[in-house]
């Protein structure tokens, strides 16, 4: 019993020592992909923060530009459908018309050539944008995997405190088996007729109780042997 409780000790620290090996190797890992993680994190969200912005920069200035060519365009159109004036009534000449018209298209012209630059620009915009979620997104699943790590910690830390348990149960047991094995011997040796029970009869009996027997045996034969030389 001395054997098996003692392998089974012996399996049990050796378990521990694997879950702490495996402990100290996660624990690297997240060192790792700690490393930098809260300060990178922290300016991708800047980044972040300054793309939204700027994209909310740029669309508004494509909304202004359509806006200007509808004008441009709605201008053009009253040029062209109308020879007198809506308001003042007065008469609107084929010279004012085409001095306007070509004025309008110049504008156009300048305002397309803007727009043009404006979609570049946010077509840079947006693979900017795109980069930066990526990159958060990298950033984000790293402290993901530490958190995951942490709970792996947690979970191999409780199984290791369970098989600690364990192992005091069983050095417990262990004890009690080593001290029940010699209060055998002590009460066969000392008590008539118990060298002829079998281990598994005194098993039978309260370690607490053997172990008075012994106490009280020992003592009846010590002062026996007293009383022997003082007659």
């Amino acid at each position: 019993l001395e054997a098996l409780n003692q392998d089974q000790i012996e399996g049990k620290r050796d378990s521990i020592e694997t879950h702490k090996n495996d402990i100290d190797e996660i624990f690297r890992d997240s060192k790792a992909l700690g490393k930098n993680l809260s300060v990178l994190i922290s300016e991708e969200e800047k980044n972040h923060k300054h793309h939204v912005e700027k994209m909310s920069e740029v669309k508004s200035m494509d909304k202004t530009l359509n806006d200007k060519i509808k004008t441009l365009v709605g201008d053009a159109r009253f040029y062209e459908e109308n020879d007198n004036c809506p308001t003042c009534e007065q008469e609107i000449t084929e010279e004012i018309k085409d001095d306007k018209i070509s004025k309008i298209k110049i504008s156009a012209s300048d305002v397309q050539e803007e727009m043009q630059g404006l979609r570049k620009e946010i077509k840079t915009t947006e693979q900017e944008g795109r980069t930066i979620a990526n990159h958060l997104n990298e950033l984000r699943q790293r402290q993901n995997r530490i958190n995951s790590n942490n709970d792996k910690i947690a979970l191999l830390q409780k199984e290791i405190d369970k098989i600690q348990k364990e192992i005091n149960t069983l050095s417990k047991a262990k004890d009690e088996s080593s001290q029940l094995k010699i209060v055998r011997e002590i009460l066969r040796r000392t008590v008539q007729g118990a060298d002829k029970m079998s281990d598994e009869e005194f098993d039978n009996f309260p370690l607490g109780e053997l172990t008075d027997l012994v106490e009280k045996a020992v003592g009846f034969s010590g002062m026996g042997g007293a009383q022997a030389e003082g007659n």
